[in-house]
C-alpha cells in the first residue's frame, strides 16, 4: 500500500538512495503516511533490504520517526512471537 508514483530520472540516471529519498520518501510517501495513519499512535514500516532504503534514507526515516522492520527479519520475529506465545500459555496454567 502506498502512493502510486514514478521516478523522474534524467538520461543516464539510476535509482539510488538519494533519488529515492528526494523523489519518494520525503514527499509523496511522507504525505501518504501522514494522511493515512494520522490517528494511529504506533505504526511500523515494513520494507525489503533493497540498497535504496539505506544510506541517506536511514537518517530521513529516523527524522520521520518511522519504526522500520526489514522483510528479512520477519521470519525471526514470527518465531519469537510464537515462542513468547507458547511460554505465556505455559506460565498461565499454574494461575
Amino acid at each position: 500500500m502506498g502512493p502510486g508514483v514514478f521516478f523522474d530520472l534524467k538520461e543516464e540516471m539510476t535509482v539510488n538512495s538519494t533519488v529515492y529519498q528526494d523523489q519518494i520518501l520525503i514527499g509523496p510517501l511522507e504525505e501518504f503516511w501522514k494522511e493515512s495513519f494520522r490517528d494511529i499512535e504506533e505504526s511500523i514500516v515494513i520494507e525489503d533490504n533493497a540498497p535504496i532504503y539505506k544510506k541517506v534514507c536511514i537518517l530521513s526515516k529516523k527524522s520521520l520517526e518511522w519504526d522500520v522492520i526489514n522483510t528479512y527479519a520477519i521470519p525471526l520475529i514470527l518465531t519469537l512471537l510464537k515462542y513468547i506465545d507458547i511460554h505465556k500459555e505455559s506460565d498461565c496454567k499454574g494461575v
